[in-house]
């Protein structure tokens, strides 16, 4: 993997995201303008009486402002509860806990695997000159993944499932942790959380829509609803794609930078390895990873369309180019660092 190829390509991909994503959110503005002026035509047929035709009115646009103002407050409180709580509303939301603090119930080998994990923390905030951040586990997630939570760099944590201290070796582990530091030198997350709280907004427009047409009984009005939710579903659909697109791309530099911090591209790619030939993957259960499948170092969730990340065989084949298309096998060669060592239980 050429680093500095990657790391141009990725910048010039980034300015083309912000330029497109900027056109979509003006193209969905003026579709929604032509909706408004239709919809006040219907309402009042003297206007035109020769057909409806586009044109200024301040009546229509002050209507369209009103509706991105409702959009755009939507956006505005969910951004602010995540920057009022800071890198620890996230974890705390997604079931995670503070390393150090024991777990009941935790398997003997936790505080171990947890004390190798803050060590490669400060190694790696040594490496990429980044205060070192909190750390979170975890522990009812058994899928192998992590992630990078925060707006600054002042305000992160990284975040661990109990899968990855499991079965990740402290090589694999160590470039996971890399590529979530990429994000946070790269300013990626503020990046996703801000396009999140936009597409926050264009959803919050279908659920108005959709419970308004429960309600209504005019055909008028109950045309506009349906009209907004389509156009919403639309907009909705179109920054995810864009920001779908953004996110490859994005995870491609981290994994390159994983390397160049680690400098073993094999460390990263025995990792991915595993998450394929795990049963459980990469999954995170938790039922808020909804909004932030983008944040984590690998899918975590099973849904095919508008994936965050490139296809985990093509991440291994970048790292890895003599890869045979085999993961790696548990059956054969079974892996648990938490079971390692455990104490003899008490004779009777």
């Amino acid at each position: 993997m050429d680093f500095r190829e990657v790391k141009d390509s990725s910048r010039r991909f980034s300015r083309l995201f912000g330029s497109t994503f900027a056109l979509v959110v003006a193209a969905w503005s003026f579709c929604l303008y032509v909706l408004l002026s239709l919809f006040l035509d219907f309402i009042d047929k003297k206007k035109y009486p020769n057909g409806w035709e586009l044109q200024f009115e301040l009546e229509t646009l002050l209507l369209t402002l009103l509706f991105l103002a409702l959009m755009l407050g939507a956006s505005i409180r969910r951004l602010k509860l995540i920057f009022d709580g800071g890198s620890s509303f996230i974890a705390t939301k997604l079931g995670g806990y503070p390393v150090g603090i024991s777990e009941a119930g935790a398997p003997p080998r936790t505080a171990q695997r947890e004390k190798a994990l803050e060590n490669i923390i400060s190694e790696m905030a040594v490496a990429s000159s980044i205060s070192e951040p909190d750390v979170y586990v975890l522990p009812n997630e058994d899928g192998i993944n992590a992630m990078a939570a925060g707006l600054t760099e002042d305000d992160v944590a990284i975040i661990v499932t109990r899968g990855a201290l499991r079965r990740l070796d402290r090589d694999e582990l160590s470039a996971v942790i890399a590529h979530e530091f990429s994000h946070i030198l790269n300013g990626d997350m503020r990046r996703y959380t801000i396009m999140s709280g936009w597409l926050h907004g264009l959803f919050l427009l279908q659920i108005l829509a959709r419970k308004s047409l429960m309600r209504i009984s005019r055909l008028q009005t109950a045309s506009l609803a349906v009209a907004l939710m389509i156009l919403g579903a639309l907009g909705y659909f179109a920054g995810h794609l864009i920001l779908a697109a953004f996110c490859r791309r994005r995870e491609t530099l981290a994994d390159a930078t994983a390397v160049q911090f680690t400098r073993n591209p094999g460390a990263l790619a025995g990792a991915l390895k595993k998450i394929g030939g795990y049963t459980k993957g990469s999954v995170v259960k938790s039922s808020a990873v909804g909004g932030l499948s983008h944040f984590f170092v690998a899918k975590p969730d099973k849904a095919l369309l508008l994936s965050s990340h490139p296809p985990l065989q093509d991440r291994i084949w970048d790292l890895d180019p003599s890869w045979d298309g085999w993961y790696y096998d548990f059956e054969e060669n079974p892996v648990d660092f938490l079971a390692e060592n455990r104490p003899e239980p008490p004779k009777a």
